[in-house]
């Protein structure tokens, strides 16, 4: 079985993207849009790793995205890989480390999504394979 990734966007092109270059290694891959996000997302679907696609334009910041994730009982413990085109606050990187969040500047290589994701999923305890591909979409 292959590992599961849950993605979190709102631009449908990036999704596609992410959705292509993570599916081609092997992985599963289920998107679901900011909007239609609900805590139990990445439980339901066994996700092991989280990819959050954040634009600039948005309200809120890194830093409280980071929060909502962590506040999510299914998905504090879940590495998070953050897409973006900001650059994290220099005083909260110690933070980003010791808690497995990566960032990923776009516009993004192929080569650096993955590397990303399989450094992040190397560094994790081994578990049970995630389960069938199920797809969130809003």
């Amino acid at each position: 079985m292959a590992t599961h990734i849950l993605v979190i966007g709102d631009d449908p092109s990036l999704l596609q993207q992410i959705d292509e270059i993570l599916s081609a290694a092997g992985y599963i891959i289920s998107t679901l849009t900011h909007a239609a996000y609900k805590p139990e997302a990445a439980h339901r679907v066994q996700a092991i790793l989280v990819v959050v696609d954040r634009t600039p334009d948005e309200d809120i910041t890194i830093w409280q995205t980071v929060q909502r994730m962590r506040l999510d009982r299914f998905m504090m413990h879940l590495p998070l890989i953050i897409c973006t085109d900001l650059d994290p606050d220099p005083q909260e990187t110690s933070y980003y480390e010791k808690r497995h969040i990566i960032f990923v500047q776009k516009p993004f290589k192929d080569g650096e999504l993955l590397e990303a994701v399989n450094s992040t999923l190397r560094s994790l305890p081994a578990k049970s394979e995630a389960p069938a591909s199920v797809r969130l979409s809003a």
